[in-house]
């Protein structure tokens, strides 16, 4: 979807050239073809107006149509003047008298009237230069109107190829920019001999997506115990663990409650879940939380305090924090015994605070505090040593819609679904500064060493610099056509060189040195949710199938 700007632009534009082109046309056919129209035409003059006219010769009218140039010379022949604005012709004179035969006078003038009429050498002279500076006004004056039509023309094309052409040039080129810089075997535009031989000593390796595929139902959530474990439950409640290397499915877990009656049907469906090593802690929808062992195979605990669903539930330390559905966070201290099998030893109620007044959307931790998003538009931050409300921050208008952790510099940011991004400092929670996304809708947000990266709802990804905030680049896709606001979009930063995005089917890897893409890849099924594996690794939960993908090594031979 373009921004309205955009949109405001071509139509300006496409409507100026189509005024432009309708003045043209008036002029070359209208008003040429069809030049006297009646409030042009002259007006009828009176009879005594009409004298002067009638008195011409009869051979005015190839007078008139002949050049300006010859009016001197029949001035001078015809012995015309043009006093006061109008031609006066002067008829000869004839003298009636007695002339003797034997007149010398006579004869000389019929002999000299067969010569040719000779004209004095000086009048010769005028008209030649008159006729010369004639021709070099009526050439210059050719020259002049071709110029000035030439020039007309020229601007007219030029702003016909701007209008109609120089946005699918610019498009065209920066695909093939990234084209180029995506792929490393593609040859340099410049064509040069070096660029030729180090384009060919490069290859990038690449290697098939693991699927995970076992589950009937959609996958609710999943979770990493190591770097070789992954666990995930579905909607029907069945919670499986995977080998990430192969994507073999080691087992399910047995989620037995009461040994006399192991139905399945008793079990409820588990909303989230989190893992501290070989420990599963599962949220359900009944409120209760279960602590499972993977290594056993078995559920260790159950805790069943109240009956609102559990939506998010995080494991920091040997704390517990559980978010429920109507907003209000729990603290709980898990206790396991060090030996092996390892067994729950307690889990201790430790405070309960209201925290939201809508359902928490984020829960996510930073050393000695935990921080959870609303769609309240608020944002809470709580001590993980008192289990107590530290900081409100409240500067969003709209439902936050991402959160991200900057644990270098102790830093929060936060997005709304009305454009704008907060900067917050966790140790005072204080509002640092606010950066505009300039669009509405959801916008993910990761970190890296050097910028803060944020994906637009059009499809932009957007590079901040930490420091200060400033713009270092915004990248727009434009090989992809997002045909919904509502697509289903995913921003993960891998490590300080390489980000991942999603939208729809389409996986993105993108070098945030270069500002390039270095693949993409169509799974074939819309991605619901993204999860970092390591520094060159991502996991795609796609309904029920999970893809790991791993990022394409460059090699230089």
């Amino acid at each position: 979807m373009l921004p309205l700007s955009t949109f405001q632009c071509s139509t300006f534009q496409r409507s100026i050239m189509a005024v432009f082109a309708l003045w043209t046309i008036w002029l070359a056919f209208v008003v040429h073809e069809h030049g006297s129209f009646p409030f042009n035409a002259s007006k009828v003059g009176s009879p005594s107006e009409s004298l002067p006219t009638q008195s011409m010769p009869p051979h005015w009218q190839t007078w008139s149509e002949r050049s300006f140039r010859w009016w001197l010379s029949l001035f001078a022949e015809l012995s015309l003047s043009h006093p006061g604005g109008s031609i006066t012709f002067v008829p000869p004179i004839v003298l009636k008298t007695s002339v003797d035969p034997s007149d010398s006078c006579l004869y000389s003038t019929r002999s000299s009237a067969k010569l040719p009429l000779q004209k004095p050498p000086l009048q010769e002279k005028d008209d030649s230069a008159l006729k010369s500076r004639t021709s070099w006004l009526e050439k210059h004056l050719d020259v002049y109107l071709a110029v000035m039509w030439l020039i007309l023309l020229l601007c007219v094309v030029g702003f016909v190829l701007y209008a109609c052409f120089w946005a699918r040039w610019r498009t065209e080129r920066i695909r093939r920019k990234e084209a180029a810089i995506a792929s490393p075997t593609s040859l340099s535009p410049r064509g040069s001999i070096t660029e030729l031989a180090v384009s060919e000593r490069k290859s990038m390796v690449e290697s098939v997506p693991i699927v995970f595929c076992g589950h009937r139902f959609p996958i609710e959530c999943i979770a990493v115990c190591s770097p070789s474990r992954l666990v995930s439950c579905c909607q029907q409640g069945k919670v499986c663990f995977w080998n990430l290397e192969t994507g073999e499915r080691l087992f399910k877990l047995r989620r037995i409650r009461d040994v006399e009656n192991p139905s399945p049907s008793s079990v409820p469906v588990i909303w989230c879940i989190d893992t501290k090593q070989s420990i599963a802690v599962c949220g359900c929808s009944d409120g209760s939380v279960e602590i499972a062992c993977l290594e056993r195979n078995k559920l260790i605990g159950v805790y069943h305090q109240s009956n609102v669903g559990v939506v998010h539930v995080l494991v920091t330390g040997s704390k517990v924090v559980v978010a429920r559905l109507d907003g209000s966070i729990e603290f709980l201290d898990l206790l396991l015994s060090s030996e092996r099998p390892i067994r729950v030893k307690s889990m201790r109620f430790l405070n309960a605070i209201r925290a939201h007044q809508k359902p928490i959307s984020f829960l996510l931790a930073s050393s000695l505090t935990v921080v959870s998003a609303s769609y309240d538009h608020t944002l809470k931050l709580f001590d993980l040593r008192t289990c107590q409300l530290q900081s409100m921050l409240h500067a969003h208008s709209g439902p936050v819609s991402a959160v991200c952790i900057d644990d270098n510099d102790n830093t929060l940011f936060s997005a709304c679904e009305e454009g704008l991004v907060c900067c917050w400092s966790i140790a005072s929670g204080e509002l640092l500064r606010t950066l505009d996304v300039k669009s509405t809708g959801r916008t993910h947000l990761a970190c890296t060493a050097q910028y803060l990266l944020g994906y637009s709802p059009e499809g932009d990804l957007i590079l901040w610099n930490k420091k200060d905030g400033t713009v270092a680049s915004r990248i727009a896709q434009h090989l992809i056509k997002f045909e919904s606001a509502f697509a289903s979009r995913s921003l993960v930063a891998l490590n300080n060189d390489i980000a991942v995005t999603s939208c729809e089917s389409t996986l993105t890897f993108w070098d945030l040195e270069h500002k390039a893409i270095i693949r993409q890849i169509d799974l074939g099924c819309v991605i619901d949710r993204m999860y970092v594996l390591g520094s060159h690794s991502v996991l795609c939960q796609c309904s029920n199938t999970v893809y790991r993908v791993d990022s394409p090594i460059v090699r230089i031979n």
